[in-house]
């Protein structure tokens, strides 16, 4: 049920509450992925973990029900929220389960770790695993790696290389018909654009990365992120408040780590209001955050914040 993910919730639960009534183990295991998945990307991170945590329990206790999905699962949550090293801990697990596994497959697994690697700015670690797992990707998994390929050169500064890799991942993706993908490739490629001071081409296709939303919340959250970037780089202030609130909210919901990125871009939008108690209040929780999930490039731009911070601010009562 693609793009209508709250009709798949549905569904997936009653799949669930049936399984639970016949009582057979492998029934309620299987169903209990399938919520667990959907629950994911609809936001409910929670229940998914506890979904993922119940499933376990019972492999463990048949021992023929695989578990290295499960914890590919967990990973994929708890490196979004920004708990890296059990995200680690996780996908480990998972290629532990997976000794048989041959070179190619382990390369391609090892990527999860690479994008944990990218959170935490060792981004030519994160690189390297992701070039030799392109080498023998196909696929879905070329389309991935690309898209992680471009953040890195992103965050590096190389934004026509980031711009070549996003839009080949693009491709790939909109060829495979994955709608859950697209709009958030889309707003990356739309947040490049920003980058290069490309403004309307930045506009039209987040605009289009809006339209295409689909239920999957944290995508949803990075689109009005990027938006708010846009409008706070027009001068458009009001409207740049009211797509970073709406961004802040589902990051918080979700207790995602990406909710410090945008309350910094919040306090960016409150120093350029003039109203300096919020700006620094702001600045105080992303760079809370940022240490907390020990990610240097964020710490840093806090402390550049604050500096612009200051200084207007003894500028203004001069």
């Amino acid at each position: 049920l693609l793009g209508k993910l709250s009709e798949a919730a549905r569904i997936s639960e009653e799949r669930l509450n049936i399984a639970r009534k016949t009582g057979i183990l492998h029934e309620i295991a299987e169903a209990l992925q399938g919520v667990a998945l959907v629950y994911r990307d609809i936001g409910k991170w929670e229940e998914s973990i506890a979904c993922c945590n119940e499933y376990i329990k019972i492999s463990d206790k048949l021992g023929s029900v695989p578990k290295h999905t499960i914890y590919n699962d967990l990973g994929f949550i708890y490196r979004r929220q920004g708990k890296f090293d059990e995200a680690i801990k996780n996908f480990q697990k998972e290629i532990e389960l997976k000794t048989k596994m041959d070179d190619k497959n382990r390369k391609m697994w090892l990527t999860e770790i690479g994008k944990v690697y990218y959170y935490q700015g060792k981004l030519g670690q994160a690189l390297s695993l992701y070039k030799e797992a392109f080498k023998v990707a196909k696929g879905r998994q070329k389309a991935s790696i690309l898209w992680k390929m471009g953040e890195v050169y992103e965050a590096k500064g190389l934004l026509d290389r980031a711009l070549e890799m996003y839009n080949e991942s693009l491709e790939l993706v909109k060829g495979q018909s994955d709608i859950l993908r697209i709009p958030v490739l889309l707003a990356k490629i739309g947040g490049v654009y920003l980058l290069q001071g490309n403004y309307e081409l930045s506009k039209k296709t987040l605009e289009e990365a809006l339209s295409r939303r689909c239920g999957e919340k944290h995508g949803e959250a990075i689109i009005y992120h990027n938006l708010s970037r846009l409008y706070l780089s027009k001068g458009e202030l009001d409207k740049a408040m009211e797509y970073i609130d709406k961004a802040i909210d589902i990051f918080d919901r979700l207790k995602a780590f990406r909710s410090a990125g945008a309350k910094l871009t919040k306090a960016q939008i409150c120093l350029k209001k003039g109203d300096y108690q919020k700006a620094r209040e702001f600045i105080l929780i992303a760079r809370g955050k940022f240490t907390e999930v020990g990610i240097p490039q964020g710490i840093a731009e806090t402390k550049m914040l604050e500096g612009e911070l200051i200084q207007n601010y003894t500028e203004r009562t001069a």
